[in-house]
């Protein structure tokens, strides 16, 4: 009967939805099964079971449908919030299944585990298995490149943790190698600093020995790789509202004796580099606001942010780093 009227002429998927909402478990599975299993309405499966919510009887059909290309990417992850009912290790096992399927469901499947989570803190030890492979195997960093934010607020939020809970230097290589090549790849307007910081300051904080010559190499590269490397880690997209004070990850989370030491070994490209970069003011004064909204042109009394000054005085002898400072 669906399949017969004219979808701008009375097929109401949001009048189906309430009409399932409060039916038998019998009645709501045979119209699900009959809308899948009908040419022409099938691309409603989807928005229904959304709106009924996922039971552990559906996991297997979904599986089905992501096979036959009934259900996209796209909108698998659309179903993210109708998983609250099913088990952790189902909910694993259901993931492992699709991406056995086509690994480019990686985001959506990290996008479900999200707000299952959100539902389910306590259930996040069972799910970080699947995550991982997800964010190691299938979760390439052309999502990063995506415009959609809740892309790049699902990768940030499913790697920190990672990163953080665990010793996984498997994991620390592979993201640094994705950022990296995002770095390559992404245009030189685009403004990714604010989705990456934290993934970066988790790196830096818990994998600096690892990740830190990928890094280090981009840095000294000499091209659009290294210019965008350089606002991942050492702007702070916060800085009008961090605690930590101005500066990125770099100098939140690294040693300066650490910095000192690569730029010595890199001289006088590395210490120019950092010149062009570091914050001059330890952090914002009271005047910070005026300054910015033009009532004074500066801050009063400012305080140098440390690593600034370990780098006159320690690298002031150079042309390189005084002009690269002076122009910072």
């Amino acid at each position: 009967m669906l399949a017969d009227l004219p979808e701008d002429k009375g097929r109401h998927w949001g009048l189906i939805d309430g009409v399932l909402s409060n039916t038998s478990s019998e009645f709501r599975n045979q119209i699900l099964d009959s809308v899948r299993n009908s040419e022409g309405v099938r691309e409603g499966y989807w928005r229904l079971i959304q709106a009924t919510g996922i039971e552990t009887e559906d996991l297997g059909k979904l599986v089905e449908a992501v096979k036959e290309g009934l259900i996209r990417e796209r909108e698998l992850a659309e179903l993210r919030f109708s998983f609250g009912r099913i088990q952790p290790e189902r909910l694993a096992e259901f993931a492992n299944c699709i991406l056995q399927v086509d690994d480019q469901y990686g985001p959506a499947i990290l996008e479900i585990i999200q707000a299952y989570e959100h539902r389910h803190e306590d259930q996040w030890e069972e799910l970080q298995d699947i995550q991982r492979e997800v964010a190691l195997e299938n979760l390439s960093a052309s999502a990063l490149k995506q415009k959609d934010w809740q892309r790049s607020f699902t990768w940030r939020e499913t790697l920190v943790p990672l990163l953080r809970n665990r010793e996984d230097e498997e994991l620390a290589r592979a993201v640094a190698e994705q950022i990296i090549e995002l770095a390559e790849s992404a245009s030189p307007s685009t403004s990714i600093g604010p989705e990456l910081d934290k993934v970066v300051e988790a790196l830096f904080d818990n994998y600096l020995e690892e990740v830190w010559p990928m890094f280090g190499d981009a840095l000294l590269s000499g091209s659009l790789k290294s210019m965008t490397i350089m606002e991942i880690v050492a702007k702070n997209p916060l800085v009008s509202s961090s605690e930590t004070g101005p500066g990125g990850s770099l100098f939140r989370s690294i040693d300066n004796d650490f910095l000192v030491e690569w730029c010595e070994d890199n001289a006088p490209e590395a210490p120019a580099l950092l010149g062009q970069a570091v914050p001059i003011f330890a952090k914002e004064s009271e005047s910070t606001s005026d300054k910015r909204s033009g009532v004074e042109d500066e801050p009063r009394d400012p305080e140098w942010h440390p690593f600034a000054l370990r780098l006159l005085d320690e690298f002031g002898d150079l042309d390189e780093v005084r002009s690269s400072i002076s122009s910072n």
